[in-house]
């Protein structure tokens, strides 16, 4: 799991961002939601601090009264680390219950939207820290006329936060907002860019991913080779060697058609052929093929046995080539069903394998396409010892 932190002065765009992270694939668990859940009606917090700070801050329905309790904090410097010794340890129990779940799912990005990151927390603890910012008279007339705050409350908020200069220091990505909803837009998607680039080497073992080699070995009987994009894509992204291979009984390696050449350079991936044997030789072929290439891994896409078709036969002797070659495959299963080693999550990446399935509209690719999955599952055939990521650290 790569873990993101992400953070910005008050008004300065920082929950734009996070809901276009959760857009484009990150799992994000957002601060702010986790205190107003803790301070619920009925709540021990709720219940502290009222004790703390009178029933008055607690209307009749049993709701804290926000403004007045902000109004409170923004003026005593002493009330605001009370109410912060109250809230902060539920927050940070909810939060750490949620990053549990992400790892116990297998969750690629995990985006945490922290307000106050550098003023509670260690931002060394994060894999990579976003920073949204504006400028201060920027932000400040956002707090006014967008929120209806007085510029006397504007200017207290402001000051509870660190200035944003100390923090640009320390962060690996800055996103500035001071255009228009598109620039910030565009601005966001270039960091999001180069997060999910930094997750999948992370995840894939670092700098040793691009040492290692990975090959699909699809039958062409089904021309299925973009329901793995997801992980292809993911693959590529961190710096693993990734090829295509489409497996076919009879007949001679001609080139692929164009429309997977294109589709395949939508996933950025070079190594594209076609291989060609009779039936019989094919594992024969394969095996001579998988060595001479030196992968470290295969995929193949799975087929029912109960259903000996070509696409079946053909994907007996990619799994039997890569059994004798000593080679770990890794066998694509239909979301779902029983028996999967991993599931890989691959939304940071739908983007990729939608344009890939759009280049190449083959039957199977194109009923994929109205429904991509998140994840995709797959069951190793081999004791690998491979990491849940495909690839050993």
């Amino acid at each position: 799991m790569f873990n993101v932190g992400l953070t910005g002065n008050v008004a300065a765009g920082k929950s734009m961002v996070a809901g276009w992270f959760d857009e484009w694939g990150a799992t994000v668990i957002d601060a702010d939601r986790l205190v107003r859940d803790a301070e619920q009606p009925g709540s021990p917090v709720l219940a502290a601090i009222g004790e703390r700070f009178g029933r008055h801050l607690i209307t009749a329905a049993g709701e804290l009264d926000r403004p007045a309790l902000r109004r409170l904090i923004l003026s005593d410097d002493a009330a605001r680390a009370a109410l912060n010794a109250i809230v902060h340890p539920a927050v940070r129990e909810a939060r750490n219950d949620l990053m549990m779940a992400a790892a116990t799912r297998g969750d690629c990005i995990v985006v945490n939207d922290i307000p106050l990151l550098f003023e509670a927390l260690d931002p060394a603890a994060f894999d990579a820290v976003v920073l949204v910012d504006a400028p201060e008279p920027l932000r400040r007339r956002r707090l006014v006329e967008r929120r209806g705050i007085s510029p006397n409350e504007a200017d207290a908020l402001l000051r509870v936060h660190l200035p944003a200069e100390a923090k640009r220091a320390r962060s690996d990505f800055v996103v500035m907002n001071d255009g228009t909803p598109d620039d910030l837009r565009r601005a966001a998607w270039d960091v999001w860019l180069a997060l999910r680039a930094r997750a999948a080497r992370h995840l894939a073992g670092g700098d040793s991913a691009s040492r290692r080699s990975l090959v699909a070995l699809v039958p062409h009987a089904g021309d299925e080779a973009f329901l793995i994009g997801g992980t292809l894509a993911r693959m590529v992204e961190a710096g693993v060697h990734t090829a295509v291979w489409l497996v076919e009984a009879g007949g001679t390696s001609a080139d692929p058609p164009d429309t997977l050449r294109q589709a395949t350079t939508a996933l950025r991936i070079g190594g594209l052929r076609r291989l060609a044997a009779d039936p019989g030789a094919l594992a024969d072929v394969l095996e001579a093929e998988l060595r001479r290439a030196e992968s470290h891994a295969a995929l193949t896409i799975g087929s029912a046995p109960e259903k000996p078709d070509d696409h079946h036969r053909l994907a007996a002797a990619a799994r039997a080539a890569c059994a004798r070659a000593g080679l770990a495959v890794w066998i694509d299963l239909p979301q779902g069903e029983p028996g999967a080693a991993v599931a890989l999550d691959v939304r940071p990446w739908l983007d990729v394998k939608r344009r890939a399935i759009a280049a190449y509209p083959a039957p199977p690719c194109a009923r994929a396409a109205s429904g991509v999955t998140t994840r995709e599952y797959f069951r190793d055939s081999a004791a690998s010892g491979l990491r849940a990521d495909l690839f050993s650290a």
